[in-house]
């Protein structure tokens, strides 16, 4: 099944939205789609946190999102000892993220992995055409637009009504 037939199926509608996930990290995973399409993809060099505010910004500009999702990141208590002084790129970059998605005015959804993970895995990303191989943090992002498009409760996703 495609994924707009997917789509259909779940939300009875194609939401027109422009939709940029991303997966941060040291290299960023990207991906935006348009009325439910993957129109892009990447994988953005973001290790260097102040040249980071300026890739994303551009996106931002470029793309122009009427949402964004984010890969969210925890701190989980079975590997508190890694982070004891550690500079954690990672909160960083989603503070970054953040920061210019509330400085834009574009509502913003974060998610754990897990979540797009479990229900986009690859088989499914296959299926739909969205498998891009050697680029793991491209695929994340298209994991985290995906899971939205089929499940945030974010008003943007919920049908119109007749009088809209």
């Amino acid at each position: 099944m495609e994924f707009k037939e997917l789509l259909l199926r779940q939300r009875k509608w194609i939401p027109n939205a422009r939709v940029l996930a991303f997966d941060p990290g040291e290299t960023t995973g990207m991906a935006f789609f348009v009325n439910g399409e993957l129109t892009a993809h990447d994988q953005l060099r973001t290790k260097d946190l102040d040249a980071s505010v300026e890739i994303i910004q551009n996106h931002f500009n470029l793309l122009q999102p009427d949402y964004i999702v984010m890969e969210d990141y925890k701190i989980y208590a079975w590997k508190k000892d890694e982070h004891t002084w550690a500079t954690l790129h990672t909160p960083q970059l989603l503070g970054v993220i953040r920061t210019l998605a509330v400085l834009s005015e574009i509502p913003l959804e974060k998610r754990m992995a897990v979540e797009a993970k479990t229900f986009c895995d690859n088989d499914k990303l296959e299926m739909w055409g969205m498998y891009k191989p050697g680029m793991r943090h491209a695929r994340d992002a298209i994991r985290h637009g995906c899971f939205s498009l089929l499940f945030s409760k974010h008003p943007m996703f919920t049908k119109p009504t007749k009088e809209s």
